[in-house]
């Protein structure tokens, strides 16, 4: 007798997709759920083509990353309140959004993202994929924004040492105009379950 049991492991992805709550949600919300995650993967691919990584950016963004990892983790085990460990958390974000190319602010989300779905509670997929791409946005506006202000004869962190005030101000509006009103319309388009009806 033949045994089917590859075949219905093969079809076993197509099964878990085809359960997302994300297919039950309005047109509305899938339309903006796509643009939104489109949005994202454009312009990881467009800082992808046109930055150059070099290994010391690398070796400190996965550095960087390690310290963001341990905060996600003592949240996992109850040593931080959860307000704490994100702001925890950003002070290993901020350095990547300052001190690397905006591409490593963007893609920085997915694997802290990812991390949090697995260490710490599990979350509608949708979600957590709505919430990466909304805040890989955020954080590369951030990144891009301040980095287009950096001097073009000093470094990021050269800026920040020779001039403090200006070089904190450019973070400052890099951390809160774009992403601010981003994270305004994720927040009005983004609280809705399976059963509710989300703004077109």
């Amino acid at each position: 007798m033949a045994d089917h049991r590859p075949s219905s492991s093969r079809s076993r992805p197509a099964n878990v997709l085809s359960g997302w709550p994300l297919w039950e949600m309005p047109a509305g919300f899938l339309t903006f759920f796509t643009a939104v995650v489109g949005a994202a993967l454009s312009l990881a691919a467009v800082l992808a083509a046109t930055t150059s990584v070099r290994l010391s950016d690398l070796g400190l963004w996965l550095g960087l990353l390690g310290g963001g990892a341990v905060c996600i983790e003592l949240t996992r085990h109850g040593s931080q309140p959860a307000g704490v460990s994100r702001d925890l958390l950003s002070a290993w974000k901020i350095p990547i959004a300052l001190l690397l190319p905006p591409l490593f602010a963007v893609i920085t989300a997915l694997p802290f993202t990812a991390l949090k779905q697995v260490r710490v509670r599990p979350g509608a997929p949708h979600r957590r994929v709505l919430s990466a791409a909304a805040i890989g946005i955020s954080d590369g506006i951030g990144s891009l924004l301040f980095h287009l202000l950096v001097p073009p004869f000093l470094s990021p962190a050269s800026w920040l040492l020779v001039q403090p005030t200006r070089a904190v101000a450019a973070a400052a509006l890099g951390a809160r105009v774009a992403p601010g009103i981003l994270q305004a319309v994720i927040n009005n388009a983004g609280d809705c379950d399976v059963s509710a009806t989300c703004p077109a």
